[in-house]
């Protein structure tokens, strides 16, 4: 199966950031770092409650996840972490790994262009 490149596509929408923000590169610099730093701590967290197969845990962090994911503007991460919630919910085993490997590619590409825009402005 052919590996997509989360940074061809559109993985972070800039106007989301930037309206919560109200255009303000201090303020939305201070959210991307917040995003960030929380989701350094809760990507090893998720990965290690998959392995366990504590469902409860993967779907607590895969919601939380995706909230702030969908709040910055990180879209395709978050709808990767809706089905990863979902299918803890179901505990459904099946291409979880893989679909935590790919949400995490995304999360990692968002926040490279949210501060690559950061960097442009």
């Amino acid at each position: 199966m052919e590996r997509r490149d989360h940074d061809a596509v559109k993985v972070f929408a800039p106007e989301q950031l930037r309206e919560m923000a109200s255009d303000d590169t201090e303020l939305m610099q201070e959210l991307v770092e917040l995003y960030a730093g929380h989701a350094e701590i809760e990507w090893p967290m998720l990965i290690g409650a998959v392995r366990e197969e504590d469902w409860e845990q993967v779907r607590q962090l895969a919601h939380a996840l995706k909230g702030s994911s969908m709040t910055i503007g990180a879209e395709i991460a978050a709808r990767a972490l809706q089905h990863i919630e979902e299918s803890a919910r179901g505990r459904a085993s099946d291409g979880l790994r893989q679909a935590v490997e790919q949400a995490q590619g995304a999360y990692v590409s968002a926040c490279r262009q949210m501060r690559q825009m950061l960097a442009a402005a």
